[in-house]
């Protein structure tokens, strides 16, 4: 294994090794690029290191304790969890991420649709984008009595304010108005 990359994501830091014969992106997906790098420190950071191998899927098993519409799931089997993503579109699974209970080791087993050629060589597509991270960090939050809160929030005045919601409750929307009515 090879150490390619290290991601922060609140307080969440990844060491991302992965195979020998296949390299990480080099162009970063816009939406992650500014967390490459930043690594948190202190008593509270969480270290998780992350190994991507780009070989067969194994066969999900275990017994499912949460499966999402979107294609990915959980499956709990004894301490070993697997976080499995099988996209509705798609007749295969595109990665299987599998560590055990309390753990912040992780290994993602990408498949096929996770490995391209680029100029020559292989490449991995970002198994750590969504849904992978989120899942992760929910989970290694809820370890350590933390949590993610799907929300949005302003600062007006000096004092902040945190709107939490569903997807499409209309939190950023009210954000962007309040933002705006001050700028009057």
């Amino acid at each position: 294994m090879n150490k390619l990359e290290q991601l922060g994501i609140g307080g969440v830091n990844f060491s991302i090794h992965c195979d020998e014969s296949v390299d990480f992106p080099e162009k970063k997906d816009p939406g992650y690029r500014k967390f490459f790098g930043k690594m948190a420190t202190g008593a509270e950071a969480i270290d998780v290191t992350v190994r991507l191998r780009a070989e067969e899927i194994p066969p999900p098993s275990g017994q499912a304790i949460f499966q999402d519409p979107e294609g990915w799931s959980i499956l709990a089997e004894g301490e070993v969890r697997r976080v499995v993503l099988t996209p509705p579109r798609l007749d295969r699974r595109l990665w299987c991420g599998e560590f055990s209970r309390g753990s912040t080791d992780l290994t993602v087993y990408c498949g096929s649709g996770l490995v391209r050629i680029v100029d020559g060589k292989r490449r991995f597509l970002n198994p750590m984008a969504y849904p992978l991270d989120l899942l992760l960090i929910m989970y290694l939050l809820s370890q350590r009595n933390g949590a993610i809160i799907h929300a949005a929030g302003v600062e007006l005045e000096g004092k902040g304010f945190i709107f939490p919601g569903r997807s499409g409750a209309g939190k950023s929307t009210l954000s962007r108005q309040l933002t705006a009515s001050q700028a009057c």
